[in-house]
């Protein structure tokens, strides 16, 4: 059983701060998270990537231990662990993620009074993190990310802006299905106890905003990463189907041809920036044909 002084419930935003404050007092050890790598955790599961920063922080066990904080770069093909909070990090945008919230700071709002620069300093940390001359310099880096962090959030507190986007339960929703797509037993009923609202509820307000049934956003989700792989990287048609959360790769292949009009085996391993997206035909009752749904 975590210690309560270390296991803090993150359920507003002036949290976060907090939580900050009590990593930067009671120290943190650091590790980088390798293409592969399996070390920061031996119940692995759900691997994906994505383009952005990626900073997981794990609570203490006991008062005698640190806090553990793990860098994922962008591109680094890595798993879900177990941990207190995550936070996805770009120069625009960083998504914290809690037990059971999701926030979201936007620098851009301010940019003269926000000056994000975890970008820059996460890309300082992992570039000199294997040299252990510079073992004191990466903690003392990492500490001054945090310090950052901090006053975006402070400022984001004390500065709202009106043109920040919504903070609603559909942006919320989506925001979920965007940070879990690689899971690939992610449920309608998951994403709605998240929201602390009824399976029911979400599919109306989903649909009433977005046109769209919530597993049709879901699987517009899966399809955009998966081609996005496809046309950057060389990995195989199943491994892009295992990264972004498709049981079957034969299911994966038939829905992204239905939804763009070529297959995945097609596009494989080479850019085309030119591809013809096919919107998947309506019957009389207004539904996309059978393809494009989920089963």
């Amino acid at each position: 059983m975590k210690n309560n002084h270390y296991n803090m419930k993150i359920e507003k935003i002036c949290d976060i701060c907090s939580c900050l404050t009590k990593i930067l007092e009671h120290g943190f050890d650091l590790s980088l998270q390798g293409a592969n790598s399996r070390s920061d955790t031996p119940e692995f599961y759900n691997w994906h990537m994505h383009k952005f920063w990626e900073l997981k922080i794990h609570y203490p066990e006991n008062p005698d231990q640190k806090y553990h904080l793990t860098i994922v770069p962008p591109g680094v093909i890595h798993c879900m662990t177990k941990r207190e909070m995550t936070l996805d990090i770009t120069h625009h945008c960083i998504t914290v993620t809690g037990e059971k919230n999701i926030w979201q700071i936007f620098p851009d709002n301010d940019p003269d009074k926000n000056r994000n620069l975890l970008p820059e300093l996460l890309h300082l940390i992992t570039r000199y993190s294997d040299i252990p001359d510079y073992a004191s310099l990466c903690i003392e880096l990492t500490a001054g990310m945090l310090k950052n962090l901090q006053l975006l959030i402070k400022n984001n507190i004390d500065s709202p802006k009106p043109a920040r986007p919504p903070r609603d339960i559909v942006t919320h929703a989506l925001n979920y299905m965007n940070n879990c797509y690689f899971k690939v037993d992610l449920s309608i009923s998951e994403i709605a106890s998240f929201l602390g609202i009824t399976p029911q509820y979400l599919n109306k307000i989903i649909h009433r905003a977005t046109g769209k049934t919530t597993r049709k956003n879901l699987m517009e989700i899966r399809l955009k990463h998966a081609r996005e792989l496809l046309e950057n990287t060389n990995y195989l048609v199943k491994e892009v189907a295992t990264l972004t959360g498709w049981r079957s790769q034969f299911y994966f292949s038939n829905v992204f041809r239905a939804a763009y009009g070529v297959s995945p085996n097609e596009i494989a391993g080479n850019i085309k920036n030119n591809l013809t997206v096919i919107v998947p035909t309506a019957d009389a009752k207004g539904e996309s044909r059978n393809a494009f749904n989920c089963p």
